[in-house]
């Protein structure tokens, strides 16, 4: 396993755990440098300059683990820097990547409904929408716009209340109907990352 470096981290997902009272908030890694990174939160208002976290973010194959301490607050940006060693540990998670502004379609059976996509990885997609999925559901998804969109299906691994929105967040594992369609997803995922045959 190659040496964690934080500047391969942009763009994936986040959990952060605050060691004063050990409460969590989830983003997204917006910005690196060699020492300081930037998160994009949905909550930030109990979080204060000098607080120590615990970072986590997934990148192909392997969990980064960021001792950090809060260097700055704005509006729904955090500012860390890194407060000790960076380390990383082999994972069975896969990455996952922001996605805004790409249209997403689900249907389920024959009927149409409205949701958010939030996230991609190698072989899901996070999404919100406003009704309750149940879970195993089976669902079809075309994702991207009408001339290169990738359809295929996939089945509800969770769905949550979001109690901030009154949405759900929902969790789609993708099953790829054949090679081509496992390729055309890949094309969708930040540049260097490979997705393995399953």
């Amino acid at each position: 396993m190659k040496e964690p470096n934080l500047t391969e981290l942009s763009g994936t997902r986040c959990r952060l755990q605050r060691l004063s009272d050990m409460k969590f908030f989830a983003g997204w890694i917006q910005s690196t440098s060699d020492r300081t990174y930037r998160v994009e939160l949905t909550d930030n208002k109990d979080l204060a300059p000098g607080q120590l976290l615990h970072c986590e973010a997934t990148t192909d194959g392997c969990t980064v683990l960021i001792p950090s301490v809060v260097v700055g607050v704005m509006d729904k940006a955090l500012h860390l820097a890194t407060a000790g060693e960076v380390r990383s540990h082999a994972s069975g998670q896969e990455p996952r990547y922001a996605m805004r502004d790409v249209k997403l379609r689900l249907f389920d059976e024959d009927t149409e409904f409205d949701a958010q996509i939030l996230d991609i990885s190698a072989n899901g997609i996070g999404f919100k929408c406003t009704e309750p999925l149940r879970r195993f559901a089976r669902l079809k998804v075309c994702l991207g716009n009408l001339e290169s969109a990738v359809e295929s299906a996939g089945n509800v691994m969770y769905c949550r209340a979001d109690q901030s929105t009154g949405d759900y967040r929902v969790g789609l594992r993708i099953e790829f109907p054949d090679r081509l369609t496992r390729a055309r997803w890949q094309q969708l995922l930040p540049t260097g990352t490979n997705i393995e045959a399953a």
